[in-house]
């Protein structure tokens, strides 16, 4: 899915993106707005602000919805 956002790895990275997925989870338990995900993301990664947005979006939906109204 996050493929279609133009976010792509290499396999061998796949827990890693995985592990990154849940960190949002975490991070929105800890009370992280969205602006601070994304600047979070575009601070470790070669991501766009858009690419970012897409990713955290994804994650969400995947690992924690009960916080999408974070990312709508």
């Amino acid at each position: 899915m996050i493929t279609k956002g133009g976010i792509t790895w290499p396999s061998d990275k796949t827990p890693e993106v995985v592990a990154t997925g849940h960190a949002v989870c975490q991070d929105w338990d800890n009370g992280a707005s969205f602006e601070q995900e994304v600047a979070d993301l575009t601070s470790v990664t070669s991501w766009s602000d858009y690419q970012a947005g897409y990713f955290i979006g994804a994650a969400t939906g995947a690992f924690c919805p009960e916080y999408e109204w974070k990312v709508s």
